[in-house]
């Protein structure tokens, strides 16, 4: 399996689908929204899914491999936040966490 990693924040970028069927890499933490540069294969549900050609993860699959936390979103007050930590400043400074509402009709985003 391939990962593609976000040129702006450096998180896994997802694969998305629009309502015409074309596929692009998103970043689920900042607004990178790029092409998808490489061949990708349309897998069906109804191949077997032990088939080690069948590997890609839909982006319901991916979305459970990012680090969830408790926090309130300060837009929806959804309970649930996807989450990063990034050094935004000198290394004696603590880190920048980036927070991302987990309710995908909101999908805020926001740091402390």
């Amino acid at each position: 399996m391939v990962a593609y990693f976000c040129k702006v924040c450096n998180n896994l970028l997802l694969l998305e689908v629009d309502d015409r069927d074309c596929i692009s890499l998103k970043c689920e933490t900042c607004p990178f929204r790029g092409p998808l540069d490489y061949h990708v294969r349309v897998v069906s549900t109804r191949q077997k899914k032990d088939d080690p050609e069948n590997s890609f993860l839909d982006i319901n699959e991916q979305r459970k491999l990012i680090p969830t936390t408790t926090e309130n979103c300060p837009k929806c007050n959804h309970p649930k936040a996807y989450y990063h930590q990034m050094q935004t400043r000198s290394a004696d400074e603590p880190m920048t966490i980036f927070y991302r509402c987990c309710d995908p009709k909101c999908n805020y985003s926001w740091k402390e």
